[in-house]
């Protein structure tokens, strides 16, 4: 239903920091080129008060499809060109918790083009009640089976994919790049600061997002 060349996820609880959506457009509108935008977001508790700022890394399918993290926030830190939806790429309704994972690996396999914007776009609300808070267990669950369809189909359940070891090892390579590049950058030391989350707070009146 929606109209515009650029669409936007944002589920129920949580929600966009003041002036990201100016700074989305113009991103889209210097990169062409560019099909899939994602960026940083904020932990925060069920009343908006950040607790952790989750700063990610640049675009890997190697990390996207075998890290535990899916490392591409849908909800409010995810935009997508119009097209993805006209080429005919929905949902799968038969996940429930990893929806959203699934859809980015089809999106990869697809060759559409990722791409990290370095800002703090949104914030989402972890609490007991809500979805992901509540299912951290069915979410991984359904990521893992993903993940294992997703070789399947492409032909990649071989001698190192298509045994539990092999499958570990993969894992831990893709989680060891992700930590790495985080601790590069400096995104460790910075995502408890209390002046940094003081900073990036949705309540401080601003007209944009703060560049990292």
């Amino acid at each position: 239903m929606a109209t515009g060349n650029v669409l936007g996820w944002l589920n129920s609880d949580d929600f966009y920091l003041p002036g990201i959506l100016a700074t989305v457009s113009r991103a889209f509108q210097e990169h062409p080129e560019m099909d899939v935008l994602y960026g940083d977001y904020l932990w925060t508790d069920s009343f908006g008060k950040p607790f952790q700022i989750r700063r990610e890394i640049t675009f890997s399918r190697f990390v996207l499809l075998h890290s535990h993290v899916n490392f591409v926030q849908s909800s409010g830190a995810f935009f997508f060109r119009r097209r993805i939806i006209d080429d005919g790429h929905f949902l799968n309704v038969k996940y429930n918790y990893a929806m959203d994972y699934e859809y980015f690996l089809r999106l990869a396999s697809s060759n559409y083009r990722f791409q990290r914007l370095p800002e703090v776009l949104c914030g989402l609300r972890l609490h007991e009640h809500s979805k992901t808070g509540a299912s951290w267990a069915k979410q991984f669950e359904e990521q893992d089976r993903a993940r294992r369809e997703f070789l399947v189909r492409a032909g990649l359940m071989g001698r190192i994919c298509g045994n539990r070891p092999g499958l570990w090892l993969l894992r831990s390579l893709a989680d060891g790049r992700r930590w790495v590049e985080k601790a590069i950058r400096g995104h460790y030391f910075t995502q408890f600061h209390p002046a940094t989350l003081a900073q990036e707070s949705p309540a401080k009146e601003r007209s944009d997002v703060v560049n990292t």
